[in-house]
């Protein structure tokens, strides 16, 4: 009689990768920020900033006036490039000397 061969044991990325062993702590995560590539700390950025802004903000009274009166002004006031908004600076800044 054949004997039969122990059942494969199937690998994933954990076997080979410590890194995915475990969960990672906030602490060893900002520790390994540093480390990374501008490319990668981007990437984490950029997710992080999704993930902000799929939370609902439940602004209070007074954050929905300020924001009703931001959206106002940007509708009444006129616009500057930025070129435009620092030669007004300049201005502003010789009359104020």
């Amino acid at each position: 009689m054949r004997k039969r061969r122990p059942a494969r044991q199937r690998l994933n990325r954990h076997d080979f990768c410590p890194i995915f062993s475990q969960a990672m702590s906030t602490t060893e995560i900002l520790e390994e920020l540093p480390r990374l590539k501008f490319a990668d700390r981007w990437a984490i950025l950029q997710r992080l900033s999704e993930l902000e802004t799929k939370e609902e903000i439940d602004p209070s009274p007074e954050m929905a006036a300020a924001i009703e009166a931001g959206l106002r002004s940007a509708k009444n006031e006129p616009c500057y490039t930025v070129e435009e908004a620092r030669d007004k600076a300049k201005q502003w800044a010789r009359r104020s000397s």
